[in-house]
């Protein structure tokens, strides 16, 4: 029986034996399938637990080093699998079999983004790569904000850069807001949306402690009178998620004179909006209905990125916090920001906001909305005489 020296191996007992597997196996002393001793049989050999060797076992399992079955014991795992279960590429079964679509994750056509993310890092190394080893600012960058406030301009919303926070994404935009509005006085932490959302903000709002209500919609998005009986309930919602351009996953495009009805709701019962607006740049400028955040500035949270019209890669996005009349609530969601621990790293905010400032995210979201076209022609002439909802650019 294989019975290891850890008479000179420093720190607590368990990783020392734990450290011997990952030595023994990197040595040849195991072959994959081998398998170890059992752990009662090693812990009195080397006079020791069972619950030490028990979690020694668990952390070299967790480091894909062993694995263990009913009626096999622990055996040494095959490097090979090991490496295939934590690569970044596609698993084979979804890779190559053609008779599958993956459709667990919304994500960009590939439209040439390589190419212009290659110029990006190209333009990042030859700046003082100095300038990228610190932490960004809570919120991120002046820049980084500025660029965001440039992209938001697509939409129609002119804002100061001030009143724009960098995001790790969407979601923790999402999160942020969240976070936010239920701290408003007089608010009980419940969040009307939609009936069907994105099954992410149900798992943002369980670890916020809030609770989603969903309002009746129909195909132009949240019905006002249904948004009006659920401010009029013993609830005092904090706000509503609306998602009005391309809603996930019944892809309605939210006309103007709905939006401006669902403002006059929420103004009157003074309830904030969070505003996703992910797909709104999919759709050409002229067809473009303005963000409900354009009519309610004063208490409307807007959410966008360049996930869903460039790449996810670069995990950005933007969050435009309401114009109120000090800065009370921009550093409220600036503590937010900073409790999630999760700042835009520096690189990642200077290459989001090369594609915007040189105009390639801009291309490649038009790119985007011409791929997105065709694929909806292709579905359309599949789907022929079915009943289905679909729009050119979603």
């Amino acid at each position: 029986m294989w019975i290891p020296d850890l008479s000179n191996r420093p720190g607590r007992t368990y990783q020392a034996l734990c450290d011997a597997i990952a030595e023994a196996i990197a040595q040849g002393v195991f072959a994959p399938g081998d398998r170890l001793p059992p752990q009662r049989e090693l812990a009195y050999a080397l006079n020791m637990s069972v619950g030490t060797v028990g979690r020694a076992y668990a952390r070299a399992r967790k480091q894909g080093l062993i694995g263990g079955e009913v009626g096999r014991g622990t055996y040494v795992r095959d490097p090979a699998a090991t490496a295939q279960e934590f690569a970044l590429s596609p698993t084979p079964d979804t890779e190559h079999d053609a008779s599958r679509i993956d459709l667990r994750r919304n994500v960009p056509a590939p439209v040439g983004q390589e190419e212009a993310l290659r110029q990006a890092l190209a333009m990042a190394s030859g700046q003082d790569l100095r300038d990228y080893l610190g932490y960004s600012p809570t919120g991120g960058a002046l820049a980084h904000r500025l660029a965001g406030a440039q992209w938001m301009a697509r939409a129609g919303l002119s804002v100061p850069p001030e009143r724009v926070l960098v995001t790790a994404g969407a979601t923790q935009a999402v999160a942020t807001a969240f976070a936010a509005a239920i701290r408003r006085p007089g608010c009980d932490p419940v969040i009307l949306c939609e009936p069907l959302i994105n099954v992410g903000f149900k798992d943002t709002a369980a670890t916020l402690g809030i609770r989603l209500k969903g309002v009746e919609m129909d195909a132009a998005g949240i019905c006002p009178d249904a948004l009006a009986r659920a401010c009029e309930g013993p609830e005092r919602p904090a706000a509503a998620l609306i998602v009005p351009t391309f809603q996930n996953p019944t892809t309605a495009l939210m006309p103007a004179e709905r939006r401006a009805a669902l403002v006059a709701v929420a103004r009157r019962y003074e309830l904030a909006l969070i505003e996703d607006d992910l797909y709104a740049d999919l759709l050409p400028p002229a067809e473009r209905p303005l963000p409900l955040a354009h009519s309610y500035p004063e208490a409307s949270f807007y959410v966008t990125s360049l996930s869903k019209s460039v790449t996810p890669g670069i995990r950005i996005g933007y969050l435009l916090c309401p114009d109120v009349p000090t800065g009370t609530l921009i550093r409220r969601c600036q503590g937010i920001l900073n409790s999630f621990a999760m700042d835009v790293p520096l690189l990642m905010g200077a290459i989001a906001s090369w594609l915007i400032d040189s105009g390639e995210a801009a291309r490649f979201t038009t790119r985007q909305a011409e791929e997105m076209a065709a694929r909806q022609t292709m579905a359309a002439q599949k789907l022929a005489g079915h009943d289905f909802q679909h729009h050119r650019a979603a």
